[in-house]
């Protein structure tokens, strides 16, 4: 899922008219200002995913990534990662050795906790730990459980893309007209003697 911060046209020739007698003005205030308003749309996915999901922090923060515009490429992108985040990485208790009992993972805030029975934590061999169960009856194979993906919760959350998507337009706006404020200053300070 992609969020991308563009502009319009009249915020376009709106920057063009004001950074006109500056070289490249318009187009170093267009890119500052849609990676402040990227960044923004980041941080508040962020809080929003933080608020519903019992995740670790940063396994949230590593299913958002923000490519930066430049100066070829107009646009600012906001991509969210569609792929689970494993369940031992949520509100998880467990007995230790998990033998009897279960796992027990409450991955959303204010839901009840979902317990599986049969399952158990274990450290594989590549250090990595999650919540398994047995397939069969046989000892292997085993099978992981995750939890909803950020994504899952972007697109289940009513309203969320518009929020996210209106205040990257507010962003923008303020930080273009911020940083056409700042260019045309310091612009005018160094034409002085």
């Amino acid at each position: 899922m992609k969020i991308i911060v563009e502009m319009n046209q009249v915020q376009l020739d709106d920057l063009k008219e004001r950074l006109a007698f500056i070289k490249g003005g318009w187009e170093r205030a267009v890119v500052r200002a849609m990676n402040t308003a990227a960044s923004q749309a980041r941080t508040r996915t962020a809080q929003r995913a933080k608020a519903v999901l019992t995740a670790d922090p940063e396994r949230i923060e590593q299913s958002l990534l923000t490519k930066k515009a430049t100066y070829g490429a107009r646009a600012a992108t906001l991509r969210i990662f569609d792929q689970p985040i494993p369940l031992f990485r949520f509100d998880v208790s467990f007995l230790f050795p998990t033998v009897e009992g279960g796992v027990t993972a409450k991955t959303i805030q204010g839901d009840s906790p979902l317990t599986l029975k049969h399952a158990f934590v274990a450290r594989m061999s590549n250090g990595h730990v999650g919540v398994f169960s047995r397939r069969g009856k046989e000892r292997l194979p085993i099978q992981e459980h995750y939890g909803p993906s950020v994504a899952t919760v972007f697109e289940k959350t009513p309203g969320l893309e518009a929020e996210i998507l209106q205040l990257a337009a507010e962003k923008f706006a303020q930080e273009a007209a911020r940083q056409a404020e700042y260019l045309t200053r310091t612009q005018s300070d160094q034409s002085l003697p």
